[in-house]
């Protein structure tokens, strides 16, 4: 939604956009990163052995 208001507001600014569009993925990656250990324990558990 924010990123909306920046391509509605700032159309002719690139650069603002892609800064907007690191700052909101950043936290999700970080994130990522930090828990995937977790998470592909969970995918290696689920999967069906035969």
């Amino acid at each position: 939604m924010g990123l909306e208001y920046l391509r509605g507001t700032f159309v002719g600014d690139q650069r603002l956009i892609a800064a907007g569009t690191i700052i909101a993925v950043a936290p999700l990656i970080a994130l990522f990163f930090s828990l995937q250990r977790y998470f592909f324990r969970g995918v290696n558990e689920g999967a069906v052995k035969g």
